[in-house]
């Protein structure tokens, strides 16, 4: 019993030690608040995040972790020390500060919401629904085309445009990922101008494809191309059904190359 509380009285004159040390040099848990405030005040004024409009919190929750992190792996921590180790990896620092915003899109201004987009791409393409509803919010048609960008180039793009928000991401089921809206199939051609491409399409495709979708009545639109139902398409594709003047299509360009039902490719282009 002796033993277990001597033991005891050690581990707990450990954990005050600790609780009044915790780093390299003896810093004191005082002295390291000092050290952050001192920080805290340097990098902000150097970074001119005062446009961005940041929180108190907002920023203590992303750059104290930075400074506990490297206070603990210097002897002799100082605030120039610190200071000059964040603003050479700034743009790193930038993007965790970018980041942290994103979790509150619903507070997002102008201002914040450009910083994201310049400083995060990355997570603002993959977060492009949420930011798009602050940029529609705030009248930024400009953010919104940057998100547009961003979310083909790191977001989940699908094989087709909507016609309400703009971005690729209309699903086979003619609904929108990042608007939310449902797109009825007629308005989906007229976006696409079908009657164009058809004809297009009808002029170059080999005529037995082009023969193809006029009986099963069938087209794949598959990121800006026609595809007859036997063609590979992406999982995305989307399909439409073909009216009669748009068979009619069909069938006037492939009367003008000559070739009828039945008829083989190769009689056609001998």
């Amino acid at each position: 019993m002796k033993g277990s509380k001597t033991r005891g009285r050690g581990e707990s004159g450990q954990r005050r030690r600790r609780g009044r040390r915790g780093y390299k040099g003896g810093i004191s848990r005082e002295a390291l608040d000092s050290l952050y405030k001192a920080v805290a005040t340097r990098v902000y004024s150097e970074l001119g995040l005062d446009y961005v409009g940041l929180g108190e919190g907002e920023f203590k929750d992303v750059l104290e972790p930075i400074v506990h992190d490297i206070a603990s792996n210097l002897s002799r921590p100082t605030e120039e020390s610190i200071s000059k180790k964040i603003l050479a990896q700034r743009n790193l620092f930038l993007k965790a500060l970018a980041t942290r915003l994103l979790e509150q899109p619903e507070r997002l201004d102008s201002a914040r919401l450009e910083f994201i987009i310049h400083h995060a791409p990355d997570a603002a393409g993959k977060a492009a629904q949420a930011l798009y509803e602050a940029a529609k919010r705030l009248g930024r048609e400009d953010l919104a085309e940057a998100l547009r960008a961003l979310w083909e180039q790191y977001g989940k793009p699908t094989a087709a445009r909507c016609p309400r928000c703009g971005f690729k991401s209309i699903t086979p089921d003619l609904s929108c990922t990042i608007c939310g809206a449902t797109i009825n199939e007629e308005e989906f051609k007229r976006s696409v101008d079908l009657d164009r491409m058809l004809d297009e399409w009808a002029s170059s495709a080999p005529p037995e494809l082009v023969r193809e979708a006029a009986t099963a009545s069938i087209v794949y639109y598959d990121d800006g191309f026609i595809k007859a139902p036997s063609e590979p398409r992406r999982p995305e594709a989307i399909q439409l059904t073909l009216g009669r003047g748009e068979k009619a299509i069909l069938e006037k360009t492939l009367g003008l190359r000559g070739w009828r039902k039945g008829e083989s490719h190769r009689s056609t282009f001998p």
